[in-house]
Order: structure tokens, then C-alpha cells, then sequence
């Protein structure tokens, strides 16, 4: 219940304050466990759901979800790193594709990735998240000149996720001054330490879910191709982005 989480929370922070204590000894005092020094990695998927009279349909139904949940729908994998409360670029996008090899990805899928888009949009052989895409994604990252990770000491908060234990990321991370702190599974979800009441990736789902939802529902007017929709997937994610961190600015 709620009481059990608050105190489950008091637990966590003072466990990452042990954490930033160890990891960044060469910060300077209460800056040390500033949203400056912290951040947070979490991934939401968007069931691409088939039906008689539409071919591809973004849905919020929980039941639809469900099936998504046992990959018997189309997936689109969103990944997002906040670093304080900035969702920072680029992100990452997945799609399906049957022809990519299981554990493999193909880092830049022709067609789907716009100029100046905030988002890199890869294909993995499910539309799911694996240890090479995240490893292609954080190369991605540190590289940017968009953000500035990698130039000072970051505890990176991960899920349980398989990808967070891939040694060829720790190891990536570690040269670029980023801490991995990996959770049991789904324990961020519950949690959000990052913002425990609604944090910059839950805010950024929304937003993005809405405008995916609103641009569905544009072409199905139209009579569009529904096909087309995980095409523009990083375009409408890119204008997303960029309003939400406009927008924290003025908060």
C-alpha cells in the first residue's frame, strides 16, 4: 500500500546516498546527490495491435497490452535516458523486423530515421530491446554532442533488465564516468526514484502515447496506410521531446 512504498522509499534514497557517498568521491558536498549527478534509464513499448478493418492500431487497452506482453502484436521499444529532470537525445527507438538475426540489430533502419531527428531507430529481430541495441544505443549517447554525459561522474539507475547486466556495457559506462546501479526487475516502475510522484520518463510516455494516438487516428480519417505509421514513430517522438524539456525549463 501506499504507506509501505513511502517507507520503501526512505530505504532507497539512503541507500543511493551510500552509493553516491562510494561513486562520487570527487564531488563537491550536497551537489553530489543533486538530479545533476543521478540518472535513470526506463524503456515503454507501443503494441502495434492488428485488426480486420485496421491493420496496425496504437491502444491503450489493457487487454490488447496483455497479448503484447506474450509478442503476439507487432512492438515498438522506446527507450529514454533523464539525466536530472531533462530527458536528454538521442533516444532510442525499436521496431521488428523477422529478417534481423535474434541477437543481432541493425543500428540505422533506412527509411525510418529522419534528418535532426532526437531518436535513432534501429531494428531487432522482435522489436525488443537486446544487449547489442543497448550497447549500440550507449555508444550513441557518450558520442553526442547533445548531451553531456560522460563528462562527469553520472549513478546510472537501471531495471532489472538482462541488458543492464551485459558486461561489455558495465564496462562502457565505466569508462565514460557513468556508475550503473541496477534494481531487482520493474522495482524503478513502482518506485520512480528519480521522482517518486511522476517522473520525467512516465510524464514523456504520456506525451508521446498522445501524440502517436492523435496521429493514428489523423490517418485512419484519411484513409491512410497504417503501415506507414512506425515511419514517422521517431518524427512524432522528436517534436515530443522537444516541447517536454521546453516546457520543464518553464517549470
Amino acid at each position: 500500500d501506499k504507506d509501505c512504498v513511502l517507507e520503501c522509499e526512505k530505504v532507497v534514497n539512503w541507500r543511493l546516498q551510500c552509493m553516491a557517498d562510494e561513486v562520487h568521491a570527487d564531488s563537491k558536498g550536497s551537489d553530489m546527490l543533486s538530479y545533476y549527478h543521478v540518472a535513470n534509464i526506463d524503456e515503454f513499448k507501443f503494441p502495434m495491435c492488428e485488426f480486420s478493418s485496421c491493420k496496425f492500431v496504437v491502444t491503450g487497452n489493457k487487454k490488447i497490452q496483455a497479448a503484447a506482453a506474450f509478442e503476439r502484436s507487432p512492438m515498438i521499444t522506446m527507450l529514454v535516458m533523464q539525466v536530472g529532470t531533462k530527458a536528454i537525445t538521442p533516444g532510442l527507438i525499436i521496431i521488428a523486423d523477422p529478417k534481423v538475426k535474434e541477437n543481432d540489430v541493425i543500428t540505422f533502419a533506412e527509411g525510418y530515421n529522419p534528418e535532426n531527428s532526437a531518436f535513432r531507430v534501429m531494428k531487432t529481430n522482435n522489436g525488443w530491446i537486446n544487449d547489442a541495441a543497448k550497447l549500440a544505443w550507449m555508444k550513441l549517447v557518450v558520442a553526442s554532442k547533445d548531451n553531456d554525459v560522460g563528462k562527469r561522474p553520472i549513478l546510472l539507475l537501471a531495471d532489472g533488465h538482462f541488458t543492464n547486466h551485459d558486461s561489455d556495457f558495465h564496462e562502457l559506462c565505466w569508462q565514460n564516468k557513468l556508475f550503473p546501479y541496477v534494481w531487482p526487475g520493474h522495482l524503478t516502475h513502482i518506485l520512480q526514484p528519480m521522482d517518486a510522484r511522476g517522473g520525467v520518463i512516465k510524464n514523456l510516455k504520456i506525451k508521446i502515447e498522445k501524440e502517436v494516438a492523435k496521429k493514428t487516428g489523423e490517418m485512419k480519417r484519411n484513409k491512410s496506410n497504417l503501415k506507414e505509421l512506425p515511419k514517422m514513430v521517431a518524427e512524432i517522438a522528436t517534436v515530443a521531446i522537444t516541447e517536454y524539456n521546453s516546457e520543464e525549463k518553464m517549470r
